[in-house]
């Protein structure tokens, strides 16, 4: 059993300056609607709400209550259910979860209904933050090793599991970091602060050669392509506070969108790649979870769901996916 403390290390691991927060540095939601002439779809995301462990919820934005995913339960405690993520096509989804011990996460991946649950990552074999590759046959995940937090993947059905990286222990805390596949190419980004700041690394995965992004150390975090793998949207200190940008796919010409005054986390893209989701510090609730239109979308967000509690770690799955 891991020392992993769910609390506390998720909350550093999702980079979010409480500092910072405490300061007044919140978000103040509009409230604004969608057009009605919006598709409809559907966000995954982890919630303690009604729960006295973590689950996983989804909710169509343009409006439904949140209907619990997440069917099993631990062995003596009440598991946490982390971090879904939706394989291409959207008929599985992949997560971290202690269901087999208290604080030892492992990656499951399940149908988006929550049914069909299976553990990919053997026992002994810690694992956080999935992310599935293009074809949605591999995953990508964080695991940990004696040189701490380490990339590795894995075929969906638990076989060939390798470590890609091969970082120095950290100086510092880490809990692991995010990744994401480069449409179309057999490479992964991901974050690391193994130099003792977070960055942001390509690996090519027919070499296994990690690189910094663009060739120098990016600065950021919780990297996530859009759908088209013409833009990266990560989170970063660079301007202060943990603010999502967006940049080319190799790190450069980034810019912050500008979602008001708060600090964000865990961006990811809708199926179309006009909107990413997010969690962010409220000053009412804690976390809460939003959508942001990304191109003249300065300010166009909207609420996607807010108990006082947790909410965080959002995924896309259209509707219609049962």
């Amino acid at each position: 059993m891991s020392s992993f403390a769910p609390i506390a290390a998720l909350a550093a691991a999702m980079c979010f300056n409480t500092a910072a927060f405490a300061q007044g540095d919140s978000l103040d939601p509009p409230g604004q609607e969608l057009p009605s002439s919006e598709p409809e779809y559907t966000i995954l995301f982890a919630s303690d709400h009604q729960s006295r462990g973590r689950d996983l919820f989804r909710v169509v934005t343009t409006g439904s209550a949140p209907e619990k995913v997440s069917k099993h339960v631990g062995g003596g405690h009440y598991p946490h259910h982390n971090w879904p993520a939706s394989a291409p096509g959207g008929d599985w989804i992949a997560y971290m979860s202690d269901t087999d011990g208290h604080d030892d996460y492992a990656i499951w991946i399940a149908r988006p209904d929550g049914s069909e649950t299976q553990r990919v990552t053997p026992p002994g074999r810690e694992g956080l933050y999935p992310s599935w590759s293009s074809d949605g046959t591999r995953l990508a995940f964080m695991g940990r090793t004696s040189d701490g937090w380490q990339l590795f993947i894995v075929n969906r059905d638990g076989s060939g599991l390798r470590q890609i990286s091969a970082f120095t222990k950290a100086s510092g805390p880490s809990w692991g970091g995010g990744s994401t596949w480069v449409p179309g190419e057999n490479a992964i980004v991901f974050d690391s602060n193994s130099s003792g700041t977070w960055s942001l690394y390509r690996v090519e995965l027919g070499t296994d050669e990690v690189t910094p992004l663009g060739g120098e150390p990016v600065p950021g975090r919780r990297p996530s392509f859009s759908p088209d793998g013409r833009h990266l949207a990560f989170v970063s200190t660079r301007d202060g506070g943990n603010r999502i940008w967006v940049s080319a796919p190799d790190g450069s010409d980034a810019r912050s969108l500008e979602v008001y005054s708060a600090n964000h986390s865990t961006p990811t893209w809708s199926p179309d790649g006009k909107r990413i989701a997010f969690a962010a510090m409220t000053d009412e609730n804690g976390l809460d979870l939003f959508t942001v239109v990304v191109d003249g979308g300065e300010g166009k967000y909207e609420e996607v769901f807010s108990s006082p509690g947790y909410e965080a770690f959002p995924c896309w799955v259209r509707t219609g996916f049962d």
